[in-house]
């Protein structure tokens, strides 16, 4: 009978509290609402899978914490009035589909994941996820087909760990949306194989920012919106090749930030500037040969002292292609 069979049952009811209901079978959110719980206590496990369609399921501290042990949500609004404290607390294995919209901040302990089927959206309250791993894969899981990461938000790789993901399966095609900021310490944006393929929207607030000491890496990415290392943060330009477009920012801003291009291939047609001493490594071969130098900017702005790495092959058309600063640029050639 659907939500009157869920209505009589108690978990918690009176007695000291702590009992477990695993919830193993398919349910909606209205059923997920209509048994009886002591929220202080009750342990609710979601091992199935919660059809939130077309609605929006607030976690507060009458509803208790959701803990995810390989649960599915699919589709919906979920919120949460106290920063996630009712939301993955505890939990394990968290699968998306259907075109979740999650409207909360979260903190992703070690080893949490989400992992998201048929897009993934940041609701209105401008949330921020942020990711704390220790070593072990921690974030956002994309699996398969063409999805997208939108809406309004921020995502914080608050450690420097190669753990910290927004990551994709093989065969995959991220559009990560306009308002979409990332920064912090150490993380992956992307993933290491040539089929899975990552578009930064731009136009809006987002981007990527590594302004923290760490290292993040993107791969296999286009860019249209902007990539920048500040503060002694560290880019690392990845995968089998990239693309700059010509609406997109490479920059690094200050002494110890900088710009590590590792791909064997790269086209940019946008803007690549390093001012204040930072540091810009070339690596791997450009696509159009002098006119991808022609769009890099070495001092071109700022106090001086910046240093371009040249270590990939190069022309001499290409080493004279590049703006620099003659009196204080430091060009090395490894």
């Amino acid at each position: 009978s659907g939500v009157s069979d869920y209505t009589n049952i108690s978990i918690d009811g009176s007695g000291t509290g702590g009992s477990t209901i695993n919830l193993a079978g398919p349910l909606t959110r209205a059923e997920l609402l209509a048994f009886g719980r002591d929220p202080l206590s009750t342990i609710i496990l979601l091992s199935g899978t919660l059809d939130n369609t077309g609605g929006t399921l607030t976690l507060d501290n009458t509803t208790g914490n959701l803990i995810f042990n390989n649960g599915t949500v699919n589709g919906g609004t979920l919120a949460s009035t106290v920063d996630a404290g009712y939301l993955f607390n505890g939990s394990v294995d968290i699968n998306f589909t259907g075109g979740v919209i999650l409207d909360t901040d979260i903190n992703f302990a070690n080893t949490n994941q989400i992992r998201v089927t048929g897009d993934l959206t940041l609701g209105g309250s401008n949330p921020t996820l942020t990711f704390n791993s220790g070593g072990s894969q921690t974030g956002l899981y994309f699996n398969g087909g063409t999805q997208s990461f939108g809406g309004t938000g921020s995502v914080v790789f608050a450690t420097n760990s190669t753990g910290n993901r927004i990551e994709m399966a093989a065969g995959t095609d991220l559009t990560i949306g306009p308002n979409i900021a990332i920064s912090g310490a150490g993380g992956y944006v992307g993933a290491n194989t040539p089929t899975a393929l990552v578009t930064l929207q731009g136009g809006g607030t987002g981007g990527i920012t590594s302004d923290v000491a760490g290292n993040i890496a993107v791969f296999n990415f286009t860019n249209e919106s902007s990539l920048t290392a500040v503060t002694t943060g560290d880019l690392s330009l990845h995968g089998t090749s990239w693309t700059n477009t010509a609406s997109g920012v490479i920059s690094a801003d200050g002494v110890g930030s900088t710009i590590n291009m590792v791909a064997p291939g790269w086209t940019n047609a946008g803007s690549i500037s390093v001012i204040n001493g930072a540091t810009l490594t070339t690596g791997g071969t450009p696509t159009s040969g002098v006119s991808d130098y022609t769009n890099i900017s070495i001092d071109g702005s700022g106090t001086g002292g910046s240093t371009i790495n040249l270590a990939g092959p190069l022309t001499r058309a290409e080493l004279l292609a590049f703006g620099r600063d003659p009196l204080s640029t430091i060009i090395l050639l490894s």
